[in-house]
């Protein structure tokens, strides 16, 4: 696929993606009219971005990763504003990110045929960390571990694989721990007190497609 194209189809998604997303955030009032189009045209920047400087420079880019892509970071920077704002990852989002999904296994079993058995194999045994993380909550580590960061890891490994997966984590801790220890040393927060994961899943999510795990 040329990299006009590529291009091309970058640019449409985003600008699909944006609307959808300024609808939301409109709907939901989570930010003003100026913040909406100010916040989501941001986030189109960074995604359509990373996009091209990731993927569009190859001649041969799988033009279905990209889209995988892009549909975390969107569902991903979605969640991260409203749990910014109400404190809460909302179903409904999850639940679009699941439809989505979907929609998507329609061109991998057209395009990919015989290695689509592979492809969901790949999508399953991501979803043992979210499972793992589930019970760890569930039995021992009760407050811990939001479980709607659980179905956000869930979104996410549903449209990658293990390696993607564990290493957004990874990053994700390491970017709250970083955050956390300052907090605590400037005392914005007490050592009792929670903070977000979900930007940090954000971030992990970035890393992971920068540093090059498919």
């Amino acid at each position: 696929m040329s990299s006009i194209i590529q291009v091309l189809i970058c640019v449409a998604i985003c600008a699909i993606l944006g609307y959808a997303d300024y609808m939301y955030l409109s709907k939901q009032e989570l930010l003003t009219a100026k913040k909406c189009i100010i916040c989501v045209t941001v986030m189109q920047l960074f995604i359509a971005a990373l996009m091209l400087y990731k993927y569009c420079s190859k001649e041969y880019a799988d033009i279905l990763l990209i889209v995988r892509h892009m549909l975390i970071l969107e569902c991903t920077s979605i969640v991260t504003i409203t749990d910014y704002r109400k404190q809460i990852i909302p179903n409904k989002i999850m639940l679009i990110a699941l439809y989505a999904r979907g929609i998507m296994l329609i061109p991998e079993f057209i395009i990919l045929r015989e290695e689509i058995i592979t492809v969901l194999i790949r999508n399953a045994a991501a979803c043992i960390i979210p499972i793992i993380l589930m019970i760890l909550g569930l039995c021992f580590m009760k407050n811990s571990i939001g479980m709607g960061d659980v179905k956000l890891l869930f979104i996410i490994a549903l449209f990658t694989d293990f390696a993607f997966l564990f290493n957004t984590l990874f990053y994700a801790l390491i970017a709250a721990l970083i955050v956390s220890i300052v907090l605590l040393l400037t005392k914005k927060i007490k050592a009792n007190e929670s903070i977000a994961f979900a930007p940090f899943l954000l971030i992990g999510v970035y890393l992971s497609i920068i540093l090059g795990v498919a």
